[in-house]
């Protein structure tokens, strides 16, 4: 018998069943379904990441100075936006209920970042005076001797800007700090940062009036308090 005898006797092989169609959906809509997953967990880890670097700025401003700020605006301006954008239209291509909740969990992740900015500021302040505490007083003690020692032309601080400020704008410039004013019980000196706040040396000494009608002092540590005007907004 000739081989192509042979071939033409041996039956085909049988194909191999069809895969149901359904199952090839069911498995490409669970394919799509992680992938959108996926990529709601990376937007979410992005607004976060925005929400702490924006809470960051205020914290860590006295310390690093410009660099916290631009963290400040990678967050505000590409993170959030990007993300929250992300977010909201995966929310309303999917209509899920994880789709859904993602959004909701960003805006109370933001607005717990709001709303810890305040007291974020304030512990930055504590912390830059409680790490330069023992410069701070020194400085202090001295600008009060100087001051004292120097006469004034009734105008306050303006008649001996150029001599102080030349003896100790260095140390103050290492201190952050950019400028001193002699009031009523102490010394104010203002911060150089672009979250500018003063604060307040207490040593109880006779001075010129404060400008500022309302105060409220916070209190720091040792004779240094923040500095805060309630009436500033009425100026």
């Amino acid at each position: 018998m000739s081989a192509t005898a042979h071939l033409a006797l041996v039956p085909p092989a049988p194909d191999p069943p069809a895969r149901p169609p359904l199952e090839g959906l069911v498995r490409s809509a669970e394919a799509k379904r992680a992938g959108l997953a996926r990529i709601r967990r990376v937007m979410l880890g992005a607004w976060g990441a925005g929400c702490a670097l924006l809470l960051a700025g205020p914290l860590f401003e006295p310390f690093t100075g410009g660099l916290s700020l631009a963290g400040m605006l990678l967050g505000g301006v590409f993170l959030l936006p990007l993300s929250g954008l992300v977010l909201g239209g995966l929310g309303l291509y999917e209509r899920s209920r994880e789709a859904v909740f993602a959004p909701i969990l960003a805006a109370l992740t933001l607005a717990s970042s709001i709303a810890l900015f305040g007291p974020a500021h304030r512990a930055a302040i504590e912390m830059h005076v409680a790490a330069n505490e023992t410069e701070l007083d020194a400085v202090a003690v001295e600008v009060r001797a100087a001051v004292a020692s120097v006469p004034t032309a009734g105008n306050g601080i303006d008649a001996r800007d150029g001599l102080i400020k030349e003896r100790f704008g260095p140390r103050l410039r290492r201190l952050d700090l950019k400028w001193f004013k002699p009031v009523d019980g102490g010394l104010l000196f203002i911060h150089t940062g672009e979250m500018r706040y003063i604060l307040l040396y207490a040593d109880g000494a006779v001075g010129p009036p404060d400008e500022c009608s309302h105060p409220r002092p916070r209190r720091l540590g040792g004779r240094w308090y923040e500095h805060e005007c309630q009436d500033r907004s009425e100026d």
